[in-house]
């Protein structure tokens, strides 16, 4: 089974964390009912549920659940929000949120991953904190600047050639 997209509310919840609790679910529901209701967007999620159990070994991050806010979109540069619970190489779960912007450095990165929030889920950090903890972050950065070219530049990075 490949990668799904839709709403939110498609999303099997219950097969993508299999060892949540029914308050970790609601927490990811809630959160994720506030990330839609704030973003400017159409809100699409993408899940696998082929990932929803911890991988034998991988040499790259692994999606479970993930999400993109678009704030900007002038062709060949964009600001997005990602969200992304997803498995990493070392076999530990982890809630990620990062602001993405087009790359515009001498040799082509294709995008920059700025203001990285990465939450582990492990000991006493369940899935649903550690989903609320990164999309906090998201929602603050939903209310900021929404030229790419503002990120860019608090960042250190270069501009595009027509700024």
């Amino acid at each position: 089974m490949g990668m799904t997209k839709g709403r939110f509310a498609a999303a099997p919840l219950s097969a993508l964390f299999p060892r949540a609790s029914a308050g970790d679910l609601a927490r990811i529901e809630q959160t994720a009912g506030a990330i839609d209701a704030a973003r400017p967007d159409d809100p699409v999620w993408h899940w696998l549920v082929d990932h929803a159990e911890r991988p034998e070994r991988s040499d790259s991050l692994l999606q479970v659940l993930c999400t993109g806010v678009l704030l900007s979109d002038a062709g060949s540069d964009w600001l997005e929000l990602d969200l992304d619970i997803e498995w990493q190489p070392n076999g530990v779960p982890r809630a990620y949120a990062a602001v993405n912007v087009a790359c515009w450095c001498e040799v082509d990165h294709n995008s920059h991953f700025l203001n990285e929030v990465s939450v582990d889920i492990i000991d006493d950090v369940s899935v649903g904190e550690a989903v609320e903890r990164s999309a906090g972050s998201l929602l603050a950065w939903i209310d900021g600047p929404v030229d790419p070219s503002a990120w860019r530049e608090r960042a250190g990075l270069p501009q595009p050639p027509h700024s």
